[in-house]
């Protein structure tokens, strides 16, 4: 809900990452983030930030090649299914402090070794929900879309 901060082309303080629509933050529409807002800025600045990127000389950067482990190892995932359960139920719209530090510590126990691709996917899922708790946990105040409950048992 216009989280990102962008300039008028799209970009973000991260080179080579740009945001549109419902998660940027242009500017241009202030805090008034209406669903039909973002999708207009979605169709002005989508067209914009293509044309722009368009319009950039490419500059390719070389990443060492991470060698991976043998993919017979058995690696510590829990199920895709649950995951995304707990991500809902702790990341949600409605977030409790003392639920995400006991979320915290239940992904903790996760070895987020890449071996195939099904477990590199629930690999990133459990660092992304482990990066979002630690936010929220720093967040103390509700903002957008997300409530923060204190005292609240259910």
């Amino acid at each position: 809900m216009g989280g990102i901060r962008t300039d008028l082309h799209g970009k973000t303080n991260i080179p080579g990452l740009y945001a549109i629509g419902e998660v940027a933050n242009a500017g241009v529409h202030g805090a008034n983030r209406l669903a039909s807002n973002s999708l207009l800025e979605t169709l002005v600045f989508g067209e914009k930030v293509a044309e722009y990127i368009h319009t950039q000389k490419p500059n390719p950067k070389k990443y060492p090649l991470i060698p991976c482990a043998s993919s017979t190892k058995t690696v510590h995932l829990p199920e895709k299914q649950v995951l995304q359960e707990k991500i809902w139920e702790t990341l949600g719209i409605t977030r409790k402090p003392e639920k995400i530090t006991e979320f915290l510590r239940w992904l903790a126990a996760f070895d987020y070794a890449n071996h195939t691709r099904e477990a590199a996917e629930i690999s990133h899922m459990l660092i992304t929900a482990k990066l979002i708790a630690e936010s929220a946990l720093k967040r103390t105040e509700s903002l957008g879309a997300h409530r923060i409950l204190k005292g609240v048992t259910k």
